[in-house]
């Protein structure tokens, strides 16, 4: 019975480990204490899609205002000057633009009534399985 008792014990401790995190892989890097900026910010430069802050590549998350207004018009984040995550953008009518989520290659866009205009998977830019339009 002991021996039943402790081998049931140790079962139940091995299952209950935390899974450690997955290494970042293959574009899957996570923004290290990230920081949100406005895209107008004056220390950001933009150079052939690299985006750079005081001269470093820029990890991080930059926002942009719709005009005339204080609402959020994109939100992009960037890890080592460019975009990963999640990438937002919105109507005016505070509804969901598009969505981007560069991890998984993922693209959705919306009408500004709500309704899904498109949404493909790509890899390595070029279009992979089905185009829902």
């Amino acid at each position: 019975m002991k021996q039943l008792t402790t081998i049931i014990l140790l079962f139940l401790a091995a299952s209950c480990k935390v899974p450690l995190p997955k290494e970042p892989t293959d574009g899957m890097e996570q923004i290290p204490h990230p920081i949100l900026l406005s895209k107008q910010a004056e220390k950001i430069l933009v150079k052939n899609d690299t985006v750079y802050r005081n001269n470093k590549k820029y990890s991080g998350f930059l926002y942009q205002l719709q005009s005339g207004s204080h609402d959020i018009f994109s939100m992009e984040g960037y890890y080592n000057g460019l975009l990963t995550g999640v990438c937002k953008k919105w109507y005016p009518n505070r509804r969901l633009m598009e969505e981007r989520l560069y991890n998984e290659g993922k693209q959705q866009s919306f009408w500004d009534n709500g309704h899904k205009r498109f949404e493909f998977i790509a890899s390595n830019d070029i279009y992979e399985g089905e185009l829902k339009e």
